[in-house]
């Protein structure tokens, strides 16, 4: 799987650690605390509960939110109540208390880098009969990404392979990460049939139908079948113009449309796949990740047409606008790559010149195989390192650790 899948699964998520049982819900043009007594404090002084001063009070919460599903919560008023359902776009906003101390422990693990203690940590939350179920889930979510961030993809397969397919938000992300791991193997049929699952789910909001049958594209352009690929997009960008709704997959759709064209090889329609890169650059509205994917497939069709110096700019847009997007490894190779070609051209003609960009493009394919541990930019940097250290001894520099 693309570590760029792994980001915008991350992305995707809102928040980390739940604080308390109440939802302010956005109903009739006003605000309602849900969960909640309508005053606290004195009997003769009380304080009335607003939005604005929910959290303060969020430990004398009398409701419960029972889980998260595809768009709606579940919630009941207070603790003895009939659960509600509410769709996500009345939900202002859900705060939570409740978290399993494992659970956080996990979260905790994760964010220092250590998979297994944290997978330890989650199965403890799975384990536990009195946690309740959202929080299971939101631990055996957890515990995929840990395998997979580990290099256990195998096990990450295995795992995700047995989720349920339950009215939890978590689902669609599982099956969307299975499928990227199933792509990743040549597994194409198998990783096509989860997306079809996240279409299929009940309840399922239009952005993740729309993203779901783009998956299926992505699918079809590693298989190799670009003109299938890129119908499919064109026909999911038709559907979704014009509807700030699902703005996302409108971006996503015009530039997997341009990525097919580029990909099969049709140098002659390269300007076609500008035009359409330009259409979705000037839509508002889409996910940080999606932006990326947009400015280095961008990049990808300038440099395609023998254009590095204009093909850097959106490289390095993407990896300084959206760091942490998953695609940022692959813009700084990528710019790197571009610095380096345009210092091939001018070398012999303006020697300076040609030593500057050199040195400049080294540096950001350091940064790709260093930090993001890209093997394309390692490779890229061996193979330019002799003409880059005899630069930096001529200028009394030292080469960066």
């Amino acid at each position: 799987m693309t570590r760029a899948c792994i980001a915008l699964v991350t992305l995707a998520l809102l928040g980390t650690t739940a604080r308390a049982d109440l939802l302010i819900l956005r109903k009739g043009g006003k605000l309602q605390v849900w969960g909640m007594p309508a005053q606290v404090g004195k009997a003769n002084d009380p304080i009335e509960i607003t939005p604005e001063n929910a959290e303060l009070y969020a430990d004398q919460s009398t409701g419960l939110i029972e889980t998260e599903g595809y768009d709606v919560i579940t919630a009941k008023k207070s603790a003895n109540a009939k659960p509600e359902t509410f769709p996500r776009s009345e939900v202002a906003r859900a705060i939570y208390t409740t978290d399993p101390d494992m659970l956080v422990a996990g979260l905790a693990e994760m964010a220092d880098g250590k998979w297994i203690a944290a997978i330890n940590d989650f199965k403890e939350v799975v384990a536990d009969p009195g946690v309740r179920e959202a929080y299971k889930y939101r631990a055996l979510f957890e515990i995929g990404r840990c395998y997979y961030l580990a290099g256990r993809s195998a096990d990450c397969v295995r795992h995700y392979g047995e989720w349920k397919p339950v009215n939890s938000v978590y689902t669609p992300m599982v099956y969307r990460i299975l499928a990227d791991l199933l792509t990743d193997q040549r597994k194409y049929d198998d990783a096509r049939s989860q997306y079809g699952k996240i279409a299929g789910l009940p309840g399922i909001t239009e952005v993740w139908k729309f993203n779901a049958r783009l998956g299926s594209v992505k699918v079809d352009t590693a298989e190799r079948k670009y003109d299938e690929a890129e119908r499919a997009a064109a026909t999911v960008a038709r559907e979704t113009q014009n509807k700030p709704e699902v703005a996302d997959a409108n971006v996503l759709a015009l530039a997997l449309q341009a990525e097919a064209i580029w990909r099969a090889g049709k140098a002659e329609r390269l300007a076609e796949a500008t035009t359409l890169l330009e259409k979705a650059a000037a839509v508002e509205g889409a996910d940080p990740g999606t932006r990326a994917f947009l400015l280095v497939t961008q990049g990808n069709v300038l440099y395609a047409q023998g254009k590095p110096e204009e093909a850097r700019f959106p490289y390095l847009r993407a990896a300084l606008m959206y760091p942490d997007s998953g695609y940022d490894g692959l813009a700084y190779l990528n710019a790197g790559q571009c610095l380096v070609d345009m210092s091939m051209r001018l070398q012999g003609k303006e020697q300076d010149r040609s030593d500057q960009l050199l040195v400049s493009g080294m540096r950001l394919l350091a940064t790709a195989a260093g930090t993001y541990k890209v093997s394309d930019a390692a490779k890229r940097y061996r193979e330019n390192k002799a003409r880059y250290e005899e630069i930096m001894a001529k200028s009394g520099e030292k080469e960066p650790k």
